[in-house]
């Protein structure tokens, strides 16, 4: 059809008369249709009548010259329709549609809603499989549903969010929960700052000299275990329901501090050779460019891979140890995995209590552990970045960043391998920066 868009794979616009109302006149009204996928269709009028032989001509290829008028204001509501499709695009509701292209707001949904933007963001984010982000969406909703049932974008005003901080104060919110809730409130106001729905005059997070709502911070300080403290989870005798949980810790610290998602994710297809490739989870769907991180598989780590594996799946499509499967739901595996991390985190800390650790020993402490000892040892932190699959340096400068006094005054004291050698004062050579085939390039 002539009047007729397309404008990506799940939504098309088309304008056509509406033949099942005939005027008086012989005309029938014209509708823009908007069609998106599976199966919703709206229609909106436009306020031009044409007769059927009029219609043939116009939509008829090559055009003719009938109806040259109302052909310009067909094509302009079409080139309308697209430019508000492309801009909203996975955000696309027909409501928005309906407020940006015409300016009016709906009677049975006003994009103002906040709580509205919230569920839309969370079906999205479901859709995609991302169920810990969407997750974390729906805390952040319950906690501001919490404070008030009914909520506009206009509502949001600085006084507001203030008032609304001193209530999660008052519920004893730490500055950690705080921060997560405020920020994806962020995430939220600004698709409707996007969409046209506020004007950046009126937005309320920014600088506080501004008069903006600055979100805070929690100085999170993370702690490392020592050499000699991960030598005495190595020479730890578990018992059988610790065994799993600490050998799962071990693992991650061998493996360059690999998340827990990211071992229960390992297929055997994976692993070739004495190198294990993975995409991290955390990151897939997020970062721009997602490569593979390669992991050079220590004598230790391919025990702990095959004291843990499941018998008689070695086939390189199923998973190494079992946690999940592939007739898992995402739901079942977000599931299955809590399960499990708990699992871990619940082991590791009675075992760090009986070794009288002082830091709490979680699954985030291997890899801050193994990320703390390269740095000790005058790694680049280019290779450091590598080794944790993070996108960017700057991400790694941050993660390194909360060393405490006598860290730092350490962070000359080189560390020997904390596998082989029993002279923990053994340097490193400096010009070997080999993890696996691939050397660090020069800063």
């Amino acid at each position: 059809m002539m009047f007729e868009r397309q404008f990506n794979l799940k939504i098309s616009a088309t304008v056509r008369p509406d033949y099942r109302r005939k005027l008086k006149s012989g005309e029938y009204p014209l509708r823009l249709f908007i069609y998106k996928e599976p199966g919703q269709r709206k229609s909106y009028p436009i306020n031009i009548c044409v007769t059927k032989k009029e219609w043939e001509k116009m939509s008829a290829k090559p055009m003719s010259s009938v109806g040259r008028e109302k052909k310009v204001v067909i094509i302009e509501i079409l080139a309308k329709s697209n430019d508000v499709i492309r801009e909203l695009g996975d955000e696309f509701t027909f409501d928005i549609f309906e407020y940006k292209l015409f300016g009016k707001r709906p009677t049975k949904y006003d994009p103002a809603d906040v709580f509205a933007t919230y569920k839309a963001k969370i079906r999205n984010l479901e859709k995609n499989e991302q169920i810990g982000t969407a997750k974390a969406y729906l805390c952040s909703m319950r906690s501001l549903q919490k404070f008030r049932t009914k909520l506009t974008f206009y509502d949001l005003t600085v006084p507001f969010l203030k008032k609304y901080i001193k209530f999660m104060e008052k519920g004893k919110c730490g500055k950690t929960t705080i921060g997560i809730n405020l920020r994806h409130l962020r995430a939220i106001v600004n698709i409707a700052k996007n969409n046209g729905i506020i004007d950046a005059v009126d937005y309320p997070f920014g600088k506080v000299y501004q008069n903006k709502i600055a979100i805070p911070t929690a100085r999170n300080y993370k702690k490392a275990l020592t050499v000699k403290e991960v030598r005495a989870l190595q020479q730890y005798e578990p018992l059988p329901n610790e065994a799993w949980g600490r050998d799962m810790w071990l693992l991650s610290f061998y493996c360059n501090g690999m998340n827990m998602v990211d071992i229960f994710n390992l297929k055997w297809g994976q692993i070739k050779g004495d190198f294990v490739y993975f995409t991290r989870e955390k990151t897939k769907n997020t970062a721009k460019e997602v490569r593979p991180v390669e992991v050079f598989l220590i004598q230790q780590a391919k025990e702990i891979i095959e004291r843990w594996a499941v018998e008689g799946r070695r086939n390189k499509e199923k998973y190494v140890f079992g946690v999940f499967d592939e007739f898992m739901t995402v739901k079942e595996r977000n599931k299955v995995n809590g399960f499990a991390l708990k699992t871990v985190n619940n082991t590791m800390k009675k075992i760090g209590d009986i070794l009288e650790f002082k830091a709490k020993v979680t699954s985030m402490v291997a890899r801050h552990t193994w990320a703390t000892i390269m740095m000790r040892k005058k790694v680049p932190a280019l290779y450091i970045s590598k080794g944790l699959g993070h996108t960017s340096i700057s991400t790694t400068e941050k993660y390194l960043a909360d060393f405490d006094q006598d860290q730092k005054k350490e962070i000359g004291a080189l560390v020997s391998s904390i596998i082989t050698d029993d002279n923990l004062e053994t340097e490193i050579d400096s010009d070997v920066w080999d993890y696996g085939p691939h050397k660090t390039p020069k800063e």
